[in-house]
């Protein structure tokens, strides 16, 4: 049996980086505190409730004749429209609380801080792991997510001292590693990055807008680093071959990734499996090449020389793939809705909102 999952729950950071702190945590004294506190718990108590109850319903299920299957799938379904109505609305009312709250508690700002980061808004995981360092400054939630939140929004030198402070006190995770390893060299990333865009400004770069059923999402495309790239995306883009495709692989904290047409049918296990019946050649080891960041359209591959129609738009920066995928864009509009995409979302039309004048088209390659 298969239930559909809790929208909003992305607990994988959250369950990791609040182990860390469920000993000591200090105790609110204001009565704004202590609201927010007693709301987490009950939060917390709902949810685990109803975790309780999908695991039960499932093994019900296993050795269940058809007519009870047939009644635990409504229960299911039932308890997942409750979560969406009750406990999502639990959720936000308690993140508007500790959003306004001057001070948080411990339990509460570890808890907003994750969740926030958790649903890819990484400006508010920042506000909240500053409010939970001002009330435990050892918290090692805060420590870690400070400095990854503001890695995320390309704050590097900030991000490196905090980070520097996490490892000091012995407590980065492995999670953040990565992302600690890298800020220095981002640093400079970003700076030349910065640089590039201020440069070519008046460079008429070529757009493509995706309409999807949650918003537009405007992309300018790096025509001068990776030219077949882009005019692989604006070929397909002006036959249509974006309408109607979804979002078929979304990861948080990572990419949303789409572009294959398999993911039109009524079939998921072909997604991610297909594209435009041809390939092209990367052009991530070009000496220009652009690197990851958050907002970065990228090509999805299979190995070098294998891109087709698949892309990702990337949540923060991912420096594992530079060198490994070609950067041919960039989200200048849009940004929330990416980080808002979930697996079904849809491109309901895709258009060229500008170019240049020159035909766009794409050398392929023989791994098609």
């Amino acid at each position: 049996m298969r239930f559909p999952p809790l929208p909003g729950s992305r607990r994988l950071l959250t369950a990791v980086l609040l182990s860390v702190c469920s000993v000591g945590l200090l105790v609110p004294t204001a009565s704004a505190q202590a609201d927010l506190d007693a709301q987490l718990e009950a939060l917390n108590a709902r949810e685990q409730a109803m975790e309780e109850k999908v695991v039960a319903l499932r093994t019900e299920y296993q050795a269940a004749d058809e007519a009870r299957q047939k009644e635990i799938q409504a229960e299911g379904t039932a308890l997942f429209e409750q979560f969406r109505t009750d406990v999502l609305k639990a959720r936000a009312a308690l993140m508007a609380g500790a959003s306004a709250a001057p001070q948080l508690s411990e339990p509460v700002g570890a808890w907003a801080a994750s969740n926030a980061f958790a649903e890819n808004d990484y400006a508010a995981a920042e506000m909240y792991s500053k409010k939970l360092l001002a009330t435990a400054p050892e918290n090692q939630v805060g420590l870690n997510l400070l400095p990854a939140s503001q890695f995320a929004q390309q704050k590097f030198t900030e991000a490196k001292a905090n980070f520097a402070k996490a490892q000091a006190a012995g407590v980065l995770a492995r999670d953040f590693a990565s992302y600690a390893q890298a800020a220095p060299q981002y640093e400079q990333y970003w700076a030349e990055e910065q640089a590039t865009r201020q440069m070519q400004a008046s460079m008429n770069l070529p757009k493509v807008v995706f309409k999807t059923n949650k918003g537009d999402i405007v992309l300018e495309l790096f025509e001068e680093e990776a030219p077949n790239a882009v005019a692989n995306m604006i070929s397909l883009v002006e036959s249509g071959f974006y309408d109607g495709v979804k979002f078929h692989r979304v990861i948080p904290n990572f990419m949303a990734q789409g572009g294959d047409p398999n993911s039109k049918n009524d079939d998921p296990s072909d997604d991610g499996r297909g594209g435009p019946g041809y390939a092209i050649d990367s052009e991530f080891d070009a000496p220009n090449a652009r690197k990851h960041f958050r907002g970065t359209l990228s090509a999805a591959n299979s190995g070098p020389n294998t891109a087709g129609s698949q892309f990702f738009l990337t949540h923060l920066p991912t420096p594992h793939l530079n060198g490994a995928h070609t950067v041919y864009g960039r989200v200048i509009e849009g940004q929330k809705i990416v980080d808002e995409l979930v697996i079904g979302d849809e491109i309901q039309d895709a258009e060229v909102v500008s170019k240049r004048n020159h035909p766009y088209e794409p050398k392929k390659n023989a791994n098609g």
